[in-house]
């Protein structure tokens, strides 16, 4: 075999291992689609849907206090509130519906959010 052949086999096992390690997605990706398929969501690509469901499972680690009363201020939130009304208005304003937001953030916990997710009634 010359060397020429040899790197142009090299090179063409080397594309196909690449492409097919990228072409799929992981299993809980490819669940999070699915629900939300069957859901009827679709706002984005299906990488910017996979990272908002990040980011609702990244708001399980803020504080899940119950928020306070300042004189300046008022009511205070907790965090983890005020995160989920955010993440809330960002889905609304991509265009999904009240009911399209909520299966949304129950799909993102059912593929993502490891243990229970506090404060969905979990």
């Amino acid at each position: 075999m010359t060397v020429g052949l040899r790197r142009l086999l090299f090179a063409a096992v080397a594309a196909v291992s690449l492409f097919t390690s990228t072409a799929h997605a992981d299993s809980q990706d490819d669940q999070f689609l699915g629900l939300l398929a069957r859901d009827g969501v679709n706002f984005d690509t299906p990488e910017r849907m996979i990272g908002t469901a990040h980011e609702r499972c990244n708001i399980n680690q803020l504080g899940h206090d119950s928020g306070g009363f300042s004189l300046w201020a008022g009511r205070v939130r907790s965090p983890y509130t005020t995160a989920m009304s955010a993440l809330t208005m960002k889905l609304a304003a991509k265009g999904l519906g009240g009911n399209q937001v909520d299966h949304f953030l129950r799909d993102a916990v059912t593929a993502y959010c490891p243990g229970p997710a506090v404060g969905d009634g979990s």
